[in-house]
Parts: structure tokens; sequence; C-alpha cells
């Protein structure tokens, strides 16, 4: 009978939803692929830059320790204080590195200050300190292309600045106590008197935008003044950009205003911080973002890229993968069946059907982990073989029904309290094979005895209870588990012998001391 366009659409359904869930599924994770791609292109980006900055920060740290241990210690005047002169009007003076003179030409900078010469023997033992940073301003301009300017600027009214400027383009004046770097940095700004980093600005110089990084330096609580230093941002510009990824990733500072970005932004253009800035994916008014803090939260290194195109980007990544997919899907299905099938195929083969216990061939499969295992912990295998007394009478009396339901009520309490290591096999008939691993032999008759007593509690025509019989062998070191066995059947002959419901073993005597578990008389 051909098939209606509603059975059609009935038989097409299941491969609808499957196709449906498949693309939905790839597309998630695509989505989830973008993410990481992008976070770990952010974490790179952050890792470098936030090495830079600790970089650069260490070397302010260093001029500010450098020249409080100068100023605590006083060491000698250096040759260069000789070129100290005053200027044409009497109230300014320098000390100028491009005069070739009392050795100030080997300076990397230049000195101007405000007052008369000769100097206060204070002023004049700070500048001494200041001077003595010429060993890092040197280095540090050598090996940072990047840094525009290094200075000290001194609350006695002068300022070393490297490199060396001309001196007509540079004098100090007052007026540079209003700027930032320094206000920033004042005990009422700054209690903690920690580094800080300045917003972004345009370099008096000419040389382009850049921040600076300051440390005040403190004397017994009194402020001397503070050691700067000037980077132009294009070196941050690239090392926020390395790597390929989508979206766009921006430096701020702690104020929201952007210090670094790929395209062109304004001075002081803010940028909107997410409610809760935190080291993670978060999504709001349908941009995702990622943020990490660097130098203790004064700069913001964050990344964002619009909803809507990371997931357009997400359904371009998933559209030629569908089929591949189907078909994946397709032969893990078939694989999926054929493993359990083989899985319950393997499971009929080693359990007996109607004890649930393992039959012979499961025995020896999984007898190899155990004894493996013994050898390992240094354990010891402990064989029981049980026997069912007048187990015979039970089916010439009862029929095969009860005789059946004892043996599966004996399989059920013996499992029941088996150990995770211990094997209980069906081994034949009503005998049954117990292979125990234990930590120490002496203890092999009171557990077997144990299980032989969960084993009776089987019961049978108005509750009467079963008893079993059982031989009890220690696996010798070199012996197989089938000699074993055959010693372990002879006891349980001599168990019979003696009058059933009983346990022989042929363990030592200090080992047997359960009263119905009795050392073989052989």
């Amino acid at each position: 009978m051909p098939l209606t366009t509603r059975t059609r659409l009935i038989l097409m359904l299941p491969a609808l939803l499957l196709a449906l869930g498949l693309g939905a599924y790839r597309y998630q994770a695509n989505l989830n692929g973008l993410r990481a791609d992008i976070a770990q292109t952010f974490h790179s980006r952050h890792e470098l830059t936030q090495n830079y900055l600790t970089l650069l920060s260490t070397q302010v740290d260093a001029m500010q320790q450098l020249l409080l241990q100068r100023y605590r210690d006083d060491p000698p005047p250096l040759p260069a204080l000789r070129a100290l002169r005053p200027l044409a009007d009497g109230q300014r003076w320098v000390l100028s590195g491009r005069e070739d003179e009392q050795g100030a030409s080997e300076l990397s900078g230049t000195v101007t200050g405000l007052g008369d010469v000769p100097l206060a023997s204070a002023v004049r033992r700070e500048l001494n300190a200041a001077l003595g940073l010429d060993v890092l301003f040197a280095p540090i301009l050598r090996h940072n292309p990047q840094i525009s300017w290094v200075y000290y600027t001194s609350a006695s009214d002068f300022m070393y600045l490297a490199p060396k400027p001309p001196l007509d383009d540079f004098h100090y004046e007052r007026a540079f106590l209003l700027k930032p770097f320094w206000q920033d940095a004042l005990a009422e700004h700054n209690p903690q008197r920690r580094q800080i980093i300045s917003s972004l600005y345009e370099d008096a110089g000419g040389k382009d935008l850049m921040i600076t990084l300051s440390a005040p330096v403190y004397e017994q609580n009194r402020m001397l003044g503070v050691v700067s230093l000037d980077l132009g941002i294009e070196l941050l510009r690239r090392l926020t950009s390395s790597g390929a990824t989508h979206g766009e990733t921006l430096l701020v500072d702690e104020h929201g205003k952007i210090v670094v970005r790929q395209g062109t932004f304004g001075l002081h253009e803010q940028y909107t911080l997410p409610p809760s800035a935190q080291p993670s994916w978060d999504s709001s008014a349908g941009v995702h973002w990622l943020g990490k803090p660097m130098l203790g939260g004064q700069l913001w290194l964050l990344h964002h890229i619009s909803e809507s195109q990371l997931h357009w980007l997400a359904v371009q990544q998933s559209g030629s993968t569908w089929l591949l997919i189907g078909l994946a899907l397709l032969l893990y299905g078939v694989a999926w069946r054929l493993f359990f099938a083989l899985r319950r195929m393997t499971r009929l083969m080693q359990t007996d059907p109607l004890t649930k216990t393992l039959n012979r061939r499961g025995f020896y499969n999984k007898a190899a982990s155990i004894q493996a295992l013994s050898t390992r912990q240094q354990g010891h295998l402990v064989l029981l073989l049980m026997d069912i007394d007048h187990f015979k009478a039970v089916n010439d009396t009862h029929g095969h029904a009860v005789g059946d339901q004892v043996l599966r009520q004996a399989a059920h309490y013996m499992l029941k309290s088996a150990r995770p290591f211990d094997l209980i096999v069906r081994w034949g008939g009503e005998e049954f094979l117990v292979l125990m691993l234990l930590d120490d032999a002496e203890s092999a008759a009171s557990v077997a005895e144990r299980m032989r007593q969960q084993a009776q509690r089987a019961r049978f025509a108005e509750r009467q209870q079963v008893t079993l019989s059982g031989g009890l062998v220690l696996v010798k070191e070199g012996e197989s588990l089938d000699q074993a066995i055959r010693r372990a059947d002879q006891l349980l002959y001599q168990a019979k012998q003696q009058g059933r419901n009983r346990i022989v073993s042929d363990l030592p005597t200090r080992a047997t001391s359960d009263p119905q578990v009795q050392a073989s008389a052989g």
C-alpha cells in the first residue's frame, strides 16, 4: 500500500529532528570553540601586556629605591655637580648634559630648577642623589625605544629629565606640580604611596600619545619627589593586537578612559565598563566581553564582540559540516548497537542463566585479573568449593522447580554478601565455587564460614533450611587454579564423609578456629 503524505511526514519527522539536533549541537560546539579561541588569544595578549608593564613598573621601583638609598647614604658629590650654573635671570639654574664640561656631558639628561645658586645643602644633597639615577636612565632609554622620557621631579623645585632636551625648549616650572603625575602621587590622593599610572595624554614634547608610570619617594614621611617614566602607546597597541581573533581588544584605565584600542579614538574617550568586571565571559546589551585587570587594577584589558557577530560566525562554521555529522552519528549508532550486543552476548556466555552467578567460562576469564591483583598486593587467594547437602532429595521430593528456587536463593545470598573482588561461580549442579582475595590468610576460615552461612539462608517447602558442605584451600605459590580446585574437591568429599554441614580445610590449625571449619585429617 503506498504511503500517504501524513505517513511520510511522520516517518521523516525523526530524521528532521535529528538533523536539527545535530545542527544545534555543531552550532553550539562552534560557538564554544569561538569563545575558547577568543579567550585564549585574549589571555595571551593580557600576559604579554602585563609582563611588559610589570617590567616597566619594576624599573620605576628600582629608580625609587636607588634615589632613596643615595639620599640616605649621602655619597660624595658627583663631578657633574660642578657644571651647575645660574641662568641670566638669576631665578633659575641648569645642569645640562649637553654641555661638555666637568663631566656633565656624560649625563643622560638635563637638570633645571628654580632658586638661587649656590643651592642650599639639602637641595644639593637631593640633586646629587638624583644624578645617581643616570645609571638606570641610560639603559632604560637604550633598551626601551617606546619610552619617551624618564625623570625625577623634586618638591625642592627641580627636575632631572632624560634624554637630554634642548635648553631652549625645556625649563622647570612650578606648573609641572599641577599635572596629574604629581597631584595623583600626593598623600591626600595616594595614602598607600603606591605606584600610579596616568590617563592617556599628548606629550608636550611632541612625542605622540603616552601614559606615565610614577612612584612617590618618601623619607621619614616627607615626600622628596616623584620618579616617572613616560611610555608611548605604539608597543602597547601591538601587544594588545597580537594573534588573530574576532572582536576588539582595548586597554582602559581604572576610570574607564581608553588607553589603547585598534581603531581611532579620541583623547579621554570613555569606555563603559560592565557592572561587574571579572576575568570571565559576560554578556551585556548584546555584547560579549572578557575583562582582566593588571597592575593592581589600575589598568584593565578588555575584549568585546557583538553577540550577533559571534552567532553569525558560529552559523557559518556549522553549515559545511552537517553531512559529516550525520554520517558520523549514523556510524556511531551502528557501532553502539554492536557494542551493546557484543557486551550482552559476552555476559550471557559468562553467566549462569539460573543463578546469575559466573559460569566456568566467566570464572576463568575473570580469575586471571584476581590472580594478578593478588600478586601486586601480596595477598592470599582462597578457594571454597561448596555443595548443597541432600539436594537430590529436594529435587526428588519437591520437584525441580523448588530445587531451582533453592539454587537461586543460595546464589542470591552469596552474591549479596560478596566483597568487590570475590568471584561466585556455579561450578555444576548444586556446587558453588568461591574465589576470595584476602590480606590475611588466618581470616580465611571465618570468611568462608560466613559465606556458607549466607548461602544457608535459602529456604524451601514451608521454610525448611538447606545446609552446605565445603572444602577450603589456600592457593599455593606456583599452583594452578585447577590443581587447587581438585584439592578443594577432595576436602569437600571429606566434609560429606564427616557428616555434612561443615567446611573441611587444609589450612594451618591456627587458621581454623571456627568450630564449623575443620582441618583435614590427611
